[in-house]
């Protein structure tokens, strides 16, 4: 199992206090696998039928992460896409997590400006309005206006957060390592590798120049996209801990009331919306990992993407998986999603593909009766996820992140317009995410390559058949099967050989002495007949050099294994 990690005594004080919170809600139930089977519910009524003393604890877990600071609220809001690992009444709780306190005097958030700018805040600024648009545990952003009449916001990083941030993670980082290497809930889970994924995210996070790129990123994947936009970034005054960029005059799609919707085109913009992020995630493997109504905004005729700290990327092997994965949930067939899921995930000792079938073909089957745009995508990653969980397989952390980011885009469109299906589109749009993947095997490159590889067979071809041909009639083909080591093997069955034959010889002296005793001589030995005792002798001499033998050989045959691997 490995050594147990031992706690730091510089960080105990920290210790006792993540200790408390989960001796008061690590509880039994906090890992029940229960809900499985039960029917799939649309976000806001996710949590329905689980009883009051529940829900009444989720809140508690939310509101005791939310106390203990910055690291504690990214963290519960990461855990609230482990379907495999919470009850839905938990995730519930931990997604509405707020991130808002006192905010830090504006002063200090000057300093802040200096220190990181080297520049006079009133030299860079004709305007920085004290008081905060928002105050969170990592930042607050603050209006202000450019020299050269530029509205923009500033976001500035609170003083000493990324020390608090880096000792929090120490702490966890020592508890999941003791939880992985003694508990069966550690080898399950891989807390370690979740805690990696986190600490990479966050500390992404608290680089502003990183949320800068992916403004870049994200504007230019939305080029192309009429009504959707992000605010662009004031490169000259982004640092580490300062972000600048333009104002956007909106407000959240959240706050939209019937009366709103009326004045714009709610379904335009929401499809738009789905299919851009079904071509961030599918095609680019990019994933704005927190979608949810905040943080979209609504301008005149418009959707402006904030808050892009956050964002996940998937490789290409992971891409085609979702794809595939999608496909397979599309057209209800199970199978084909268990096969994704095992490519994708990790098997663990106990993993058992017979249920994970079962789970999954009955959570496809009751949509079998319906339409097929019905089929609430994300939820069903999210079931998904859960089922793999209890199969024995770990699921790829992305396969939650998706789920999570698919059902936030869901209340965005149902903000937009509530009759607006996703998956409609997500369906309408498969056809063409098929076509980029047909499209990107057969680019110019890969064609290339692919001439090249035909030519050399091609050339090569000729010769190296007419020497089989040659060889086959010659009668010199040989074919070399390493399946086993022939040389090893022969020495092997010799060694057992020689063994057994020297038993029998020893035996049949043994026999032949012990028939020998009963023969009337006078030549004795002992009291004995001369002769018995003289092969009893030579075979119990034989019989210790062969136990020698055996000894020294196995263990020189063992040390010469030993040093082959």
């Amino acid at each position: 199992m490995g050594l147990v990690p031992t706690l730091k005594p510089d960080r105990l004080s920290r210790h006792a206090d993540v200790l408390r919170l989960l001796v008061r809600h690590a509880r039994p139930d906090l890992m029940d696998q229960a809900g499985l089977e039960a029917e799939l519910q649309d976000l806001e009524t996710a949590s329905e039928g689980d009883g009051a003393g529940e829900v009444e604890a989720a809140e508690r877990f939310a509101s005791d992460l939310e106390g203990m600071g910055p690291t504690f609220v990214k963290l519960g809001q990461m855990l609230s896409t482990r379907a495999d690992l919470l009850p839905a009444v938990y995730l519930d709780a931990l997604q509405r997590l707020q991130d808002e306190v006192e905010p830090i005097p504006v002063e200090q958030v000057r300093q802040v400006i200096e220190r990181e700018l080297g520049v006079r805040t009133q030299d860079v600024f004709a305007r920085f309005d004290p008081e905060p648009l928002a105050a969170a545990s990592i930042a607050q952003v603050h209006r202000a206006t450019l020299a050269d009449g530029r509205e923009v916001v500033v976001k500035v990083q609170r003083p000493e957060i990324a020390e608090t941030v880096r000792r929090d993670l120490d702490v966890l980082a020592d508890l999941a390592g003791i939880v992985d290497a003694t508990t069966e809930l550690g080898r399950r889970f891989a807390f370690v590798d979740f805690l990696d994924m986190f600490r990479t995210s966050f500390v992404a996070e608290l680089d502003f120049r990183t949320e800068a790129d992916n403004l870049h990123t994200f504007a230019a994947l939305l080029e192309d996209r009429e009504h959707l936009s992000v605010p662009a970034p004031v490169d000259r005054l982004v640092t580490r801990r300062v972000l600048t960029m333009d104002f956007v005059d909106g407000r959240s799609v959240r706050d939209l009331s019937p009366l709103a919707r009326q004045d714009i085109d709610g379904s335009v913009l929401a499809d738009e919306l789905v299919r851009a992020y079904i071509d961030q995630i599918l095609v680019h493997g990019i994933v704005h990992a927190d979608p949810h109504p905040g943080n979209v905004l609504l301008t005149d005729d418009a959707l402006v993407l904030i808050d892009l700290g956050m964002v996940a990327r998937l490789g290409h092997r992971m891409r085609d998986h979702m794809l595939d994965l999608t496909l397979a949930i599309a057209e209800q067939r199970a199978d084909d999603a268990v096969r994704v899921l095992e490519d994708a995930g990790t098997p663990l000792a106990d993993y058992d593909r017979a249920s994970l079938e079962v789970h999954l073909a009955e959570l496809l089957g009751r949509h079998a009766g319906a339409a097929i745009s019905r089929l609430d995508t994300g939820s069903v990653l999210l079931q998904l996820s859960r089922a793999c969980a209890a199969a024995d397989l770990r699921p790829p952390a992305e396969l939650a992140m998706v789920g999570k980011a698919l059902l936030h885009l869901d209340e965005v469109t149902r903000s937009l317009d509530p009759d607006f299906v996703p998956n409609d589109t997500v369906v309408d749009h498969t056809g063409a995410l098929l076509r980029h993947k047909v499209e990107s095997g057969a680019s110019r490159v890969r064609a290339a390559r692919a001439a090249l590889d035909t030519a050399r067979l091609v050339e090569n071809l000729p010769r190296r058949a007419d020497r089989i041909l040659t060889d086959l009639a010659d009668g010199n083909l040989r074919v070399n099967v390493d399946a086993i080591d022939q040389d090893e093997l022969m020495r092997s069955m010799e060694k057992i050989a020689t063994r057994v034959t020297t038993g029998i010889v020893l035996a049949a002296m043994l026999v032949g002495a012990a028939l020998a005793m009963r023969v009337e001589t006078d030549v004795t030995l002992l009291g004995a007949p001369a002769i018995a005792v003289v092969f009893f002798v030579l075979a119990a001499i034989g019989g210790l050099v062969l136990l020698g033998h055996v000894l020294v050989t196995d263990r020189r045959d063992r040390m010469r294994r030993r040093r082959s691997t």
